[in-house]
């Protein structure tokens, strides 16, 4: 069994801090945006991201991104979601391979995974693309990686459109979100959704 995790509010509540950078970096180039103005360029990488907003394809708004991340990283983010440790600790006991299967650059994850002490536990890591979502891609190479099919395949992840994903590439989800009104919106689609990662390790025990 492979037990793949999302990072983005499922690990650790991270939108804040990339937000805030993505907006930072916006205004430096004298675009001025809030928070809710970012939802539709949400699917690529921070570095697609900030090219569509931009309108431009110059990565030293990407590099400017990144000196913000690091910067600003102590102060937006710095605890992951509750009982994410104690959980990853158990499924490594249980010699469960663990990934990393995230929509965000390979950049900023390598920061994120430093500072938390994160890297010991995940076998492999897959990020995204600038070019927009890639995660069904990714899923396939898990299986050619792995040489298992997608029913081998556990995805932890935190919104409805992990849920359509995962549907489409035929891989079970177990759904976590700690905002009781975006859980509900998530149980609609996914019976498997849960607000705490204790919750969620009962039902993925199943599966081990």
């Amino acid at each position: 069994m492979i037990v793949t995790f999302d990072f983005d509010g499922t690990l650790a509540p991270s939108f804040n801090l990339v937000n805030r950078c993505i907006i930072q970096v916006a205004k430096d180039n004298g675009i001025f945006l809030k928070e809710s103005d970012l939802i539709p360029y949400y699917g690529p990488t921070e570095e697609g991201m900030i090219n569509n907003i931009l309108k431009s394809d110059n990565r030293a708004n990407f590099k400017k991104y990144l000196q913000y991340y690091s910067e600003y990283h102590n102060i937006e983010l710095n605890r992951l979601n509750p009982y994410v440790n104690e959980l990853l600790d158990h499924l490594k006991d249980k010699g469960v391979n663990i990934i990393l299967l995230t929509g965000r650059s390979k950049e900023s994850t390598d920061i994120s995974l430093a500072y938390f002490g994160l890297n010991k536990y995940f076998t492999k890591i897959y990020t995204g693309s600038k070019n927009g979502s890639n995660k069904a891609f990714n899923f396939t190479k898990v299986m050619n990686d792995f040489s298992c099919s997608s029913k081998d395949i556990i995805y932890i992840g935190d919104s409805k459109k992990d849920v359509l994903e995962c549907q489409k590439s035929n891989i079970k989800i177990l759904s976590i979100n700690f905002d009781n009104e975006r859980l509900a919106k998530i149980k609609e689609i996914n019976n498997f959704s849960y607000s705490s990662f204790i919750e969620l390790e009962k039902e993925l025990n199943k599966y081990l």
